[in-house]
């Protein structure tokens, strides 16, 4: 009932609606139902300007993908089905699953950065913890290298977001959001042609704090060594031809 209101309604009340769904995926006998249906409904208004509505669709995503207390919601959602269902979900404005999850992450460490006092701290710390976790199951499906391209070509979504950001938390999170995703092959060699996003890698190497170097240089090795990897694919090509 609360997913189909969702899908319609004043603004006054997608808030109550998803007030009540962050409660009622916090509690622990409720949290065993199948809540695919309200999960795509929430990704699809993560995109509101509305303070509330994203502080509540915040607290219901991160309670989802908590598997701290529970696997069980967490394991429906990796469900290969399941999976493909979110990944083939659309916002209204046509912006995916892939690209709605990069925005909750921003979101989320904006609101830290801004966030005075710690339990709260610590509790969107957990959001971006239990995100990148969906993203590390997410990466071996085929559609999220398709959704993930888009937002790495031209003039890369991506690339712009990395060297805007004055965030410690939304730098430090899309570093560790480059870390799992270099581990997709075709993106992985898609970064390695781009020398604006090696040059922002190389940047991080010098960083003052050790988390933002040991990632960028765990980045660096990983798209270096397949770039190591083609190279002796290609010698192996000419040998044999020769």
């Amino acid at each position: 009932v609360l997913a189909d209101k969702l899908s319609h309604g004043s603004p006054r009340l997608l808030v109550e609606c998803s007030n009540c769904l962050s409660a009622v995926s916090d509690v622990e006998t409720l949290r065993q139902i199948e809540l695919s249906r309200p999960l795509l409904q929430i990704l699809q208004i993560l995109g509101s300007s509305e303070s509330e509505l994203v502080k509540h669709c915040l607290g219901f995503i991160g309670n989802v993908a908590s598997s701290s207390r529970t696997t069980v919601i967490i394991q429906r959602l990796i469900d290969s089905g399941l999976t493909g269902r979110l990944l083939k979900a659309n916002t209204s404005a046509g912006i995916n699953c892939t690209e709605t999850l990069i925005n909750v992450t921003l979101q989320t460490g904006d609101i830290k950065e801004k966030c005075a006092f710690e339990q709260q701290k610590a509790k969107l710390s957990s959001t971006i913890d239990h995100i990148l976790n969906i993203f590390r199951r997410f990466v071996d499906h085929p559609k999220f290298a398709q959704q993930m391209r888009p937002l790495i070509s031209g003039h890369s979504k991506f690339n712009e977001l990395m060297r805007s950001s004055t965030s410690i938390t939304v730098s430090l999170a899309l570093l560790r959001l480059v870390d799992i995703v270099a581990d997709e092959p075709s993106l992985r060699e898609q970064w390695h042609q781009d020398t604006t996003f090696m040059d922002i890698i190389r940047f991080y190497l010098a960083h003052k704090q050790p988390e933002f170097s040991e990632l960028a240089r765990k980045i660096l090795s990983k798209i270096e060594d397949c770039d190591s990897s083609m190279q002796l694919a290609d010698m192996l090509d000419e040998h044999y031809m020769s």
